[in-house]
């Protein structure tokens, strides 16, 4: 059902590095230094997706990225100045609460950075791969975009939609600074 080809813009050559005969294979990409394919998948539909990596030089295994048994991992960002991080979100901690991790795609190594304060819906990162905004669910139904300096600094409110109104972050300025809404 899933399989992954990659073909020499060169030569025309295709050769299939791998294939999963029970699984639909979502969002295939590139990491952003070339050596590695990514993709995400669930375990027979059970909707939590897992990232996985594969190298695009043989046909290997893959490697799970995303571990934990029952996790949901979302793509947050792919830092442009750290091409060796992914930032996703993860509900181990809590199912309804994703915090922010990085994954260093040479070493597998899983970090949280962002720890979910409870209605956090969304995050986004900087080209660094710093989590400086988020938006979360008040409890009285509004969308709340809210900001950060740094790493390990406090959250602030920066703007908060009523309930009928929509907020939609499209992307960080590469510094994190400002945010296209």
């Amino acid at each position: 059902r899933g399989e992954i080809f990659v073909r020499s813009l060169q030569s025309g050559t295709e050769r299939r590095i791998y294939r999963n005969e029970e699984r639909t294979l979502d969002n295939v990409f590139w990491s952003l230094d070339g050596q590695a394919l990514l993709y995400f998948m669930d375990a027979g539909g059970d909707e939590g997706y897992h990232l996985f990596k594969l190298s695009p030089d043989s046909q290997n295994t893959p490697v799970d990225l995303t571990p934990i048994a029952g996790v949901q991992a979302e793509l947050v960002a792919r830092p442009s100045h750290a091409p060796h991080l992914l930032v996703v979100a993860l509900n181990a901690r809590d199912p309804s609460a994703p915090d922010a991790f990085s994954i260093n795609l040479d070493t597998g190594v899983l970090t949280e950075i962002a720890r979910n304060p409870g209605l956090v819906t969304t995050w986004f990162a900087d080209d660094a791969g710093q989590v400086r905004a988020a938006t979360e669910i008040t409890q009285a139904g509004a969308l709340r975009l809210l900001a950060r300096d740094g790493e390990g600094e406090p959250w602030r409110p920066v703007f908060e939609a009523p309930p009928d109104e929509r907020l939609t972050v499209l992307r960080l300025a590469p510094d994190g600074r400002s945010a296209i809404v």
